[in-house]
């Protein structure tokens, strides 16, 4: 068993690469069957909603921004699933990324018909299959562990 302030890290930090590091904030959202997940499909990736934090914006803060963009939703912020660092490539801004993400349960309360990103429902397996990042793979199994276990929303 991890101590709670271990953090998980997913890829792999190469010698002699310079990271950008990001601070992120991501949420895993069951449907009200609580057997799917949402997640959102971009030009280039599947991704957990949510994403990167702005100076002096707490987790919470993040999150309900991130969602408003993203899929036009308020979000009720539930249980922390855990913090991790997933170490990768990102093609699209041609650099190394030392991504640490927290992650949250999240339940959608009212989604407005306009948003940033396709917004897809799917069943968890669907989701970690393809989810670009190890990290939000993992949150989301932590997710369905947490569901499985405790009538949070």
């Amino acid at each position: 068993m991890k101590a709670l302030d271990e953090k998980r890290v997913f890829g792999t930090k190469k010698p002699g690469v310079q990271y950008t590091s990001t601070l992120s904030t991501y949420a895993v959202i069951f449907n009200l069957k609580k057997d799917q997940v949402g997640i959102l499909r971009t030009d280039e990736h599947y991704v957990l909603p949510g994403g990167e934090m702005v100076q002096n914006e707490s987790d919470i803060e993040c999150l309900q921004r991130k969602i408003k963009e993203e899929i036009g939703a308020n979000i009720e912020v539930g249980c922390h699933l855990g913090n991790a660092v997933d170490y990768y490539y990102s093609p699209r801004d041609s650099q190394y990324v030392r991504n640490e993400g927290d992650f949250y349960l999240g339940k959608l309360s009212r989604q407005e018909e306009h948003h940033n990103h396709m917004f897809e429902w799917m069943s968890p397996n669907e989701a970690i299959e393809k989810l670009w990042l190890d990290h939000q793979k993992w949150a989301v199994q932590e997710g369905v562990n947490v569901m499985q276990t405790s009538s949070l929303f």
